[in-house]
């Protein structure tokens, strides 16, 4: 089957939470999903679970930056419409005015749910279930990046 447009899943996900529910790290033996490409128009998510190491988890924070070199919740509303113009281009064309101007910053957006999405404009359900996806993963992935950064920092 040929792949139209490419969209790459990625997702770190604790043995105690599915993937539809928390994202979390609650150990350091974590399932990791790792990057699979999934053809557009595909309703669901193929994941590849095995044990990672510590050098895993490093790559797939580096090949994953965030949109700044701030913490997440330091992000104002143009940062948080740049990283879902980076993430997800079609619901920002769709979607990036209300971020602005609902002024979401990066702390409403970490602690942003469904209802809130439907509240201030996104009323297609699998839209506010994309965004969650991606919201979550890239609170996963700067948190990540802080502890990375703090256990740097102690080794010094």
């Amino acid at each position: 089957m040929p792949f139209t447009h490419r969209r790459l899943w990625s997702c770190c996900v604790s043995r105690a939470f599915s993937l539809r529910s928390q994202f979390a790290i609650a150990e350091p033996s974590f399932y990791a999903t790792l990057p699979t490409w999934v053809p557009s128009g595909s309703s669901r998510h193929r994941c590849i679970h095995r044990r990672t190491s510590e050098a895993d988890v490093m790559m797939t924070v580096q090949r994953y930056q965030i949109v700044s070199h701030r913490p997440m919740c330091f992000w104002s509303a143009m940062d948080t419409e740049e990283w879902l113009k980076r993430k997800r281009p079609k619901l920002a064309f769709k979607y990036a005015h209300l971020f602005i101007e609902h002024y979401i910053s990066g702390r409403i957006l970490v602690e942003i749910t469904d209802d809130q999405l439907m509240q201030i404009g996104v009323d297609d359900f699998e839209e506010r279930q994309d965004l969650l996806l991606e919201i979550r993963k890239q609170k996963l992935f700067s948190d990540l990046d802080e502890v990375m950064k703090l256990s740097a920092s102690t080794f010094c």
